[in-house]
């Protein structure tokens, strides 16, 4: 009996340590769950479609199978390029002459006419410029009949500040298009010509002229709106140490920036309007999708993530292998100018072969959820068929960012909403010149001056 009751008490307590270990497991278990969910959120910061490629943590596959090149080839041309020469000025602006010697330096000899006369052309930059200071005479009238107030102005003289046209022009380009900081845009200011100033009134030339030329600014927007074809960005910037995100709008002939903390489609209502009747090129960000109603269609071809995920999945290099193909048939085909029903024969085709790789099943998560934002615009994948001027892919967008991007490295972060409309503005207006090719200094003075003739 006590032999009996002992293996009872023995299995009992063998009973309470086993469930006393499930429990803990079990405890255990749901912490890891918690920790791998936060651990994957973290994870889709820096690996997601939208991700740059300085970013991501998994770089760039390398065929380990590959034979490595033994071709040694020196930096530079190939052999056989034809070099190109500066050309040399025709015509001199000065003509310098040494003092010409009257003897011989050995023997003291009077020397007659030199035997040989030489021309030895350089390019020299002027001196170090002189400011200038301009007295600008105004003239006020009152008619004696109305009382009516008239007033004479030169055009080039700023409504308000000490600097003129010339040197507002120079400083925001310095910052803006030639990437200094405001302290060595002050510098090269005082350096060059002769106009000492601080790093506060170079933010405030930019901001006045930003302020200016806002309307011009707006006006490119109002171009964007009618545009038939539209090329879509986005890419992330610090504003006092938060996210914000840079959009880019791009045409044939105008670049639009504007930043803001909205990544969805409210940005897309704000730029675009309610009446926008183009098409759209863009990456596939569901901000696009979500307006698919106002949008008469959205090109979405872009075999880069696909890459990217073939590199590390196996069940999908089939995919990426027989899109590329399929990419590349597609615009080979519309270079030779098929009609509208031969476009529609090839949108056909795609779709098919599309739908043959969606209806796959797959087991790695990160191809299911790259395989349902293709399904998810899949109406749109081949809008670019069907739409003539629509590239295949998004890069007249993602190369209207690059500048930005370096820019963005340089000075790490915007300071506030006065920087945020200082920037967006004039990277507006210096890449929508430079675009069209229109000197950006004369064009920045021009529009300076026609604004100030306006107020």
């Amino acid at each position: 009996m006590t032999t009996h009751h002992h293996h009872c008490q023995t299995t009992q307590q063998q009973k309470c340590q086993t469930c006393n270990k499930l429990q803990q497991l079990q405890q255990e278990n749901q912490q890891l769950k918690t920790q791998i969910t936060k651990l994957t959120r973290a994870l889709q910061k820096y690996e997601n479609p939208h991700t740059p490629p300085s970013m991501r943590i998994y770089k760039t596959h390398i065929n380990k199978y590959k034979k490595p090149t033994t071709t040694k080839r020196f930096p530079g041309p190939p052999k056989g390029h034809k070099g190109q020469t500066r050309q040399k000025p025709k015509t001199p602006t000065q003509i310098i002459q040494p003092p010409q010697p009257c003897t011989c330096t050995n023997c003291q000899t009077p020397l007659t006419q030199p035997l040989q006369v030489k021309h030895h052309l350089i390019e020299e930059l002027p001196n170090r410029q002189n400011r200038q200071v301009i007295d600008f005479i105004e003239f006020q009238y009152r008619c004696p009949n109305c009382h009516t107030k008239t007033q004479a102005k030169a055009p080039q003289c700023p409504p308000e500040g000490r600097f003129g046209v010339n040197a507002l022009c120079q400083t925001t380009l310095l910052k803006f298009e030639q990437r200094l900081p405001f302290e060595k845009v002050a510098d090269q200011m005082g350096r060059h010509f002769d106009l000492p100033m601080s790093q506060t009134t170079v933010l405030e030339i930019t901001q006045r002229v930003s302020q200016t030329l806002r309307s011009d600014y707006f006006a490119i927007r109002e171009r964007i709106r009618k545009s038939v074809i539209v090329n879509i960005d986005e890419t992330s910037i610090k504003v006092d140490g938060k996210t914000y995100w840079i959009w880019t709008f791009v045409t044939k002939t105008d670049t639009f920036y504007v930043v803001r903390k909205s990544r969805g489609k409210k940005v897309l209502e704000e730029v675009l309007g309610a009446g926008f009747l183009g098409f759209v090129g863009c990456d596939g960000w569901r901000s696009f999708l979500q307006l698919q109603i106002k949008f008469n269609g959205v090109g979405l071809i872009c075999c880069v993530r696909l890459r990217e995920v073939s590199e590390h999945h196996r069940e999908v290099r089939g995919l990426y292998k027989s899109f590329k193909e399929l990419y590349t048939y597609l615009t080979e085909s519309l270079a030779m100018g098929p009609s509208l029903e031969g476009r529609g024969q090839f949108v056909v085709l795609g779709e098919e072969r599309l739908r043959f790789w969606l209806d796959r099943s797959y087991r790695s998560r990160e191809v299911v959820r790259f395989m349902g934002k293709v399904e998810n615009g899949f109406d749109y994948w081949f809008t670019f068929l069907l739409v003539e001027g629509l590239e295949a892919t998004n890069n007249v967008a993602e190369r209207a960012l690059r500048e930005l991007v370096v820019q963005r490295k340089i000075m790490g972060t915007l300071r506030n909403e006065k920087g945020v409309a200082i920037y967006e503005t004039m990277m507006t207006l210096i890449t929508t010149w430079n675009k069209q090719g229109l000197d950006t200094f004369n064009q920045m003075k021009n529009s300076l001056i026609n604004n100030w003739a306006k107020s």
